[in-house]
């Protein structure tokens, strides 16, 4: 992380760390050349970090913020950095610099991101599998149990920074909310993954409007 810290401008550092101690950073998918995270609160900012290959030394790294716009690496993208200060994505890189939407590296990012989506898909449904199965055995047998499309709802915010733990409608609607933003094709998203957080959504309102 250290051999990174120049690349930033010190107010940007400051204002990233900020971010991270909050714990407004959640990163929703990594692999060793791909990570794609976003930052919780009102501007819902989404950073994509990607690298040619493992050994690779370089990063290039992308924010949906005004700032990163401008060219600047900006403090959403920092935070993301120190979120992932453990991770071996960054354990050997020493550069990191600035893409824009417009450039071909964007272009592969967005191809690689489009495969991620699809893996991370199967990982919700694995990681609902696994769930279904240890509500199964658990030994209390007055935990609650919900039904599969409702364990999956579940999964999907979880996978997404919300867990719900609580089934509250209010918790549910200010994840939707906060979610919106994310997905929303302006800030990186698309079209299909705004359906599949309302179709998680209103599987998730029905249960609990249902009487939960």
């Amino acid at each position: 992380m250290e051999s990174l810290t120049h690349f930033f401008r010190p107010e940007e550092r400051r204002r990233g760390e900020d971010l991270f101690g909050k714990g407004l950073v959640v990163i929703s998918s990594a692999s060793d050349c791909d990570v794609r995270g976003f930052i919780k609160g009102s501007s819902a900012c989404r950073v994509s970090l990607s690298a040619d290959h493992v050994s690779s030394r370089a990063i290039r790294g992308d924010c949906s913020c005004t700032t990163a716009r401008k060219g600047v690496l900006c403090k959403h993208i920092w935070s993301v950095l120190l979120k992932l200060e453990h991770n071996d994505f960054v354990a050997t890189k020493t550069v990191i610099e600035k893409v824009s939407v417009a450039t071909p590296a964007r272009a592969t990012a967005t191809e690689r991101q489009s495969t991620y989506k699809k893996q991370n898909y199967e990982r919700q449904k694995s990681r609902a599998k696994e769930m279904r199965q240890q509500k199964k055995f658990a030994e209390c047998k007055h935990a609650p149990t919900y039904p599969q499309a409702v364990e999956q709802a579940r999964a999907f915010f979880k996978c997404n920074g919300f867990a719900l733990e609580n089934m509250d409608f209010s918790e549910l609607a200010n994840a939707k909310k906060i979610l919106l933003r994310v997905f929303h094709p302006d800030k990186g998203g698309s079209h299909d993954e705004v359906i599949i957080l309302n179709r998680n959504f209103d599987v998730l309102r029905g249960y609990i409007e249902d009487g939960v």
